[in-house]
């Protein structure tokens, strides 16, 4: 990637995300609707965000590790099912789309620029913070009753999660569902490597076959 593109895009990102939050606060402030389950970053796309605009300031790897499995594909299921309250052209309206958008691009773009490398290994690591973190905020939701990570129950619109039951079985296939979702994203990464590591092995015969047909022919007609 071009290096000034490269910086453009970065700092694009960044202020999108970082506009987006503090834009969110500022108007929920302002029109006196301000809540903790609506405005705080505690969903999993909120706190994806924070680490996101920490990733593109550092490029840090294990950061940009979680951001590809916490930030990608939450952020596009979240576009295919908002549960958005607002109609357009409403500020939180756009805000829920560009900046979910801009979070999905984040983890794209980290992942290709900084050739961070996913193992099966970061896999169950992240998946361990992932459960570390739904600890924490399940006893958060039962402490001042809110509903981050759908913990509580389902969100209001149709969702993929609106099939995994209630109840104990509600925990079990959403542990299931999300481990399955890591394995899909894992997958992804493995089969996008394999095709840029053929790619690269092309580029490195090819270019090793026409520096042996110049030694070649400079020898025959040197000689």
């Amino acid at each position: 990637m071009n290096p000034t593109f490269q910086q453009i895009t970065r700092w694009s990102l960044f202020s999108l995300l970082l506009l987006a939050e503090i834009g969110h606060t500022i108007w929920g402030l302002a029109n006196q609707i301000w809540n903790m389950e609506d405005h705080a970053p505690l969903h999993l796309c909120g706190v994806s965000s924070l680490l996101a605009m920490v990733a593109l300031l550092t490029y840090n790897k294990k950061i940009i590790q979680i951001i590809y499995f916490i930030g990608i594909i939450p952020a596009i299921i979240t576009l295919l099912t908002p549960e958005v309250f607002y109609s357009s052209p409403n500020f939180g309206f756009m805000k829920f789309f560009i900046h979910h958008m801009a979070l999905a691009w984040t983890g794209v773009f980290l992942i290709l620029v900084t050739f961070t490398t996913i193992t099966f290994r970061s896999l169950l690591e992240m998946f361990a913070y992932l459960n570390v973190y739904a600890a924490f905020i399940f006893i958060l939701n039962r402490l001042i009753g809110t509903n981050h990570l759908f913990l509580a129950s389902t969100p209001d619109v149709s969702t993929p999660l609106d099939i995994l039951g209630s109840g104990v079985w509600y925990y079990i296939n959403l542990e299931l569902f999300c481990f399955g979702l890591y394995l899909g994203m894992y997958g992804l990464y493995r089969l996008f490597a394999r095709k840029q590591g053929i790619q690269v092995m092309v580029k490195i015969n090819r270019s090793t076959l026409e520096s042996s047909q110049s030694v070649y022919y400079h020898l025959l007609f040197s000689t």
